[in-house]
Protein backbone atom coordinates (compact mmCIF):
# COMPACT_ATOMS: atom_id res chain seq x y z
CA UNK A 1 0.00 0.00 0.00
CA UNK A 2 2.76 2.48 0.89
CA UNK A 3 4.50 1.84 -2.44
CA UNK A 4 1.19 2.42 -4.22
CA UNK A 5 0.77 5.75 -2.43
CA UNK A 6 4.39 6.71 -3.09
CA UNK A 7 3.93 6.14 -6.82
CA UNK A 8 0.84 8.35 -6.73
CA UNK A 9 2.78 11.28 -5.28
CA UNK A 10 5.74 10.71 -7.57
CA UNK A 11 8.27 9.42 -5.04
CA UNK A 12 8.34 5.63 -5.40
CA UNK A 13 11.32 5.14 -3.05
CA UNK A 14 11.13 4.98 0.72
CA UNK A 15 8.33 5.43 3.19
CA UNK A 16 5.88 8.28 2.87
CA UNK A 17 5.80 8.68 6.64
CA UNK A 18 9.16 7.37 7.86
CA UNK A 19 8.28 7.88 11.54
CA UNK A 20 7.76 5.00 13.91
CA UNK A 21 4.09 4.79 14.96
CA UNK A 22 5.09 4.40 18.61
CA UNK A 23 7.16 7.59 18.43
CA UNK A 24 4.22 9.50 17.00
CA UNK A 25 1.89 8.15 19.70
CA UNK A 26 4.35 9.02 22.44
CA UNK A 27 4.83 12.55 21.10
CA UNK A 28 1.05 13.01 20.90
CA UNK A 29 0.53 11.88 24.50
CA UNK A 30 3.34 14.14 25.72
CA UNK A 31 1.89 17.13 23.86
CA UNK A 32 -1.55 16.49 25.37
CA UNK A 33 -0.04 16.25 28.85
CA UNK A 34 1.99 19.42 28.33
CA UNK A 35 -1.08 21.50 27.47
CA UNK A 36 -3.20 19.65 30.04
CA UNK A 37 -5.68 18.17 27.56
CA UNK A 38 -7.46 15.14 28.97
CA UNK A 39 -9.43 12.41 27.21
CA UNK A 40 -8.15 13.13 23.69
CA UNK A 41 -6.89 10.21 21.65
CA UNK A 42 -4.93 10.29 18.42
CA UNK A 43 -7.78 8.45 16.68
CA UNK A 44 -10.12 11.34 17.57
CA UNK A 45 -8.16 13.48 15.11
CA UNK A 46 -9.09 11.09 12.30
CA UNK A 47 -12.77 11.69 12.97
CA UNK A 48 -12.24 15.44 13.13
CA UNK A 49 -10.32 15.44 9.85
CA UNK A 50 -12.97 13.36 8.10
CA UNK A 51 -15.72 15.70 9.30
CA UNK A 52 -13.80 18.71 7.99
CA UNK A 53 -13.44 17.13 4.55
CA UNK A 54 -17.22 16.67 4.36
CA UNK A 55 -17.72 20.26 5.54
CA UNK A 56 -15.56 21.40 2.61
CA UNK A 57 -18.03 19.69 0.30
CA UNK A 58 -16.10 16.58 -0.70
CA UNK A 59 -18.05 13.48 -1.71
CA UNK A 60 -17.87 10.15 0.11
CA UNK A 61 -15.67 8.76 -2.64
CA UNK A 62 -13.22 11.68 -2.38
CA UNK A 63 -13.00 11.39 1.39
CA UNK A 64 -12.48 7.62 1.11
CA UNK A 65 -9.46 8.19 -1.12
Amino acid sequence: MAMEQAMHVGTPKGAIFPNNSRSVGTAFRRACAEVEVEDLHFHDLRHEGTSRLFEFGLSIEQVAL
